[in-house]
């Protein structure tokens, strides 16, 4: 199917994202004298949602800053919101940046959180919790703190249901009953 998708993009004149990436990954690695005029033009990046890098956006930001002993490189990034495996994003490439920097790495964690009540944190923390797919690093913190001061008439709760028509006529009952 992708050939199809591909040898019809092409006849059409058109191009996606991925292609995008990949065309300018084949350049650096083919043109040197390319390559160097962006590493020297930028000397400073940031990526944010980094946990939603794919193999090829992570070899992307890896040529740019290949060139310095130490880049200006600042990455933001959460695995419990890592949300594009689909698009072929990796969690480990998280893990791989903190090894591969490890020495210069001056890492921030941010566990105070404004937008939601301790219940709902502490609730879908023990969701989470199930997640296989979280990096583990030395002094990383999950547990959240609520800063927000206003408090919910009732706590979360975490329902299962054996298939989404029992869902939905469990969310239509108790919204009948209000």
């Amino acid at each position: 199917e992708f050939p199809k998708y591909q040898a019809l993009m092409s006849g059409m004149g058109r191009y996606d994202y991925d292609d995008m990436i990949l065309w300018i990954l084949h350049a650096f690695k083919t043109d040197e004298q390319f390559l160097l005029n962006y590493q020297e033009r930028y000397l400073y990046v940031l990526v944010d949602e980094y946990q939603d890098t794919s193999g090829s956006q992570n070899e992307l930001v890896q040529l740019l800053m290949s060139y310095w002993d130490s880049p200006n490189i600042f990455v933001v990034g959460d695995d419990d919101q890592s949300i594009f495996r689909f698009q072929g994003a990796n969690v480990q490439n998280m893990e791989e940046y903190h090894n591969r920097y490890a020495h210069d790495l001056c890492r921030v964690m941010l566990t105070d959180n404004y937008r939601s009540t301790q219940s709902i944190l502490d609730t879908a923390r023990v969701l989470i919790d199930y997640n296989n797919e979280r990096i583990h690093l030395p002094g990383l913190s999950k547990n959240l703190r609520a800063k927000n001061e206003s408090h919910l008439p009732v706590a979360p709760e975490i329902k299962a249901y054996p298939s989404p028509f029992y869902e939905f006529a469990a969310i239509t009952e108790e919204i009948s009953q209000r």
